[in-house]
């Protein structure tokens, strides 16, 4: 593969991308798929054991689904995802982890241990319910 393929490539894979975040948008102005901030239920936050203060969403009432994004990114990505779902029945939580979004950064506890007592904190909210 010699520099022009590897610039053609990039070429297609720069417009791939480009389109995509012009039909969100368009998405979004023609009334698609929306995660309408109206139907958002109010931001919350749990405080672990350790005091972090973690953001979190809740919507619904069924079957619980977790949604957990990936590093440097927030529960804001799953909005999309979250509104259907629990159009459909399902309760839907989304956090963001220590460090991301809103949730505090202490600079402290990113090992794989306290992210799992993290996500435990979260899924037993609401009353004591485990997700």
């Amino acid at each position: 593969m010699d520099r022009r393929d590897i610039l053609k490539s990039a070429e297609v894979a720069g417009a791939g991308v480009g389109f995509m975040a012009c039909s969100s948008q368009a998405m979004a102005v023609t009334g698609g798929p929306a995660a309408s901030p109206a139907k958002a239920p109010p931001a919350s936050f749990i405080r672990t054991r350790d005091g972090v203060a973690l953001f979190y969403r809740d919507w619904g009432t069924g079957k619980p689904v977790v949604f957990l994004s990936g590093w440097t990114l927030c529960s804001d990505m799953w909005n999309y995802q979250m509104v259907p779902l629990s159009d459909q029945g399902l309760r839907c939580i989304a956090y963001d982890r220590r460090g991301h979004g809103r949730s505090s950064d202490p600079g402290r506890g990113y090992d794989y241990d306290t992210l799992a007592d993290d996500l435990a904190a979260v899924a037993v909210i609401r009353g004591g319910r485990a997700a």
